[in-house]
């Protein structure tokens, strides 16, 4: 494993010459094979090593189903295959060897990424080009809308700050009108949150329905979340159905939200289209605590 993460070719070919080399052991960590590392490190020396597998004797005949070279679909703990990190780090020699040993261009992991998606989205062009030919695919827009879209909610901080530095629009939405920030609210997924903000997405943007990113942080109780959103000037006094922001957060019964709501402006007294107050709420709900906080900064 270390010998692959290194490019230690000579080490790797002394390791596989062993009578008990396990070819697709993965560390414990990230769930990774020696072909994984190597080939998102870019050493093409080594996974020719590890894709032809270890030399079998002739007194080892018997096991020689047990025998063979690693699997080049071999999945990590994110279901991403040694293909999908060539691909992303525009290693061509090795793409075309893990192709010709019969990776999978389309192997999805847990956000819906692809060799194929990972490639256009990073940059690689020729890498794409090679991974496309005889392949049916989406728009490099589409794929990279969905990718990002994907990256977010799971809070996938390295795919998308990579999305982003090659030019994904931060307002993309769903079919639902949410954006990346949208589920990155909702999940609580605070570096991702940054990236986005820094990168021009909308605090205010409003999905199908009226809620916009702080309503989602709120409805997931993440404090730390609300506070950037508020920070980068979410609206706070205004109506999503059913309940405004402090309302929300009111119900919820959420103490630090409705402490952080106040303090960035939000008002005890504000009813827009809801049918109580923040205030009223609090009552009619017998939060005793939250009523003495709403009553002492009107």
């Amino acid at each position: 494993m270390i010998a692959s993460y290194f490019g230690l070719e000579q080490i790797v070919k002394l390791l596989l010459g062993k009578d008990d080399v396990e070819v697709d052991s993965t560390d414990g960590t990230y769930k990774r094979s020696a072909l994984s590392w190597a080939s998102e490190n870019g050493f093409d020396g080594v996974v020719k090593l590890l894709i032809k597998g270890p030399k079998i004797r002739f007194k080892d005949m018997a096991k020689l189903s047990f025998s063979k070279g690693a699997e080049v679909d071999a999945r990590d703990r994110y279901g991403r295959t040694p293909l999908s990190y060539a691909a992303w780090n525009g290693h061509m020699a090795i793409v075309q060897l893990l192709v010709k040993a019969g990776a999978r261009v389309d192997a999805k992991d847990e956000i819906g990424g692809t060799p194929i998606s990972y490639a256009l989205c990073s940059g690689q062009g020729a890498v794409a080009s090679r991974l496309m030919k005889g392949a049916q695919v989406d728009s490099v827009d589409k794929i990279s809308q969905e990718l990002l879209l994907s990256a977010a909610e799971k809070g996938h901080e390295a795919i998308v700050k990579r999305l982003l530095d090659n030019g994904a629009a931060t307002e993309v939405v769903d079919s639902t009108g949410r954006t990346p920030l949208s589920y990155t609210a909702e999940g609580g997924h605070v570096a991702v949150a940054r990236l986005l903000l820094d990168k021009g997405a909308g605090v205010n943007t409003n999905e199908t329905g009226g809620r916009t990113p702080l309503a989602r942080a709120i409805d997931n109780g993440s404090v730390d979340i609300i506070e950037i959103l508020l920070k980068n000037r979410a609206e706070v006094n205004y109506s999503f159905l059913p309940l405004s922001p402090l309302s929300r957060a009111v119900e919820n019964e959420n103490r630090n939200a409705v402490e952080l709501l106040l303090k960035y402006g939000a008002r005890p007294d504000f009813r827009g289209e809801n049918r109580y107050t923040p205030l009223e709420l609090a009552e009619k709900l017998g939060s005793h605590t939250i009523v003495q906080m709403l009553k002492s900064a009107v």
